[in-house]
């Protein structure tokens, strides 16, 4: 039997955690549609910020036989989710659109229009808000050893997202 093996751009899904390190993955990869698989180390402190959702990843999916869940590595292309760490909402808001795909795509269903939309909407949104300084975060913290960090975010597709999540919110829902 012939070991199946994808090599794609992806974007993370969802992660969950299964045993001490690893995590199940789903990601949409940019020609094979939405696929899960084993994260070794995934949920652990080295691999951990890699498999965030909303991450672009350069990523090999790899398996015995196309029925078997496979395993993922990978290595990061874009970090989206550690851009939004200064803030809850539009951190929320990207997670919020990565499980809303990963609950509506089918597994293994190529979805390359998908992918290609998501990315180009991204990146407008960013050239968009980015001209008008939209986006950007000062952040002065505390760390735990006493230090003080400051630190300069832009997110400008991010905080155009988060106000349109919001005006869907302020009119679909009850408050």
């Amino acid at each position: 039997s012939a070991i199946l093996e994808i090599e794609d751009a992806a974007i993370v899904l969802s992660l969950r955690p299964h045993g001490e390190r690893d995590a199940i993955v789903s990601a949409l990869t940019a020609t094979q549609g939405r696929w899960a698989g084993l994260a070794r180390g995934g949920a652990g402190r080295r691999q951990g910020a890699l498999w965030q959702p909303g991450n672009r990843i350069a990523a090999r999916w790899k398996a015995r036989l196309a029925t078997h869940l496979g395993t993922w590595t990978a290595e990061l292309e874009t970090a989206y989710a550690a851009a939004l760490l200064g803030d809850a909402g539009r951190l929320a808001a990207l997670s919020a659109a990565c499980a809303i795909l990963d609950a509506a795509l089918a597994e293994r269903d190529p979805q390359p229009q998908m992918f290609d939309r998501l990315a180009a909407l991204l990146t407008a949104l960013n050239a968009a808000g980015g001209r008008h300084g939209s986006g950007r975060l000062d952040l002065g913290e505390g760390r735990f050893v006493g230090m003080k960090s400051r630190g300069i975010y832009e997110t400008p597709g991010g905080t155009i997202l988060l106000a349109a999540h919001r005006g869907i919110e302020s009119i679909t829902l009850d408050r």
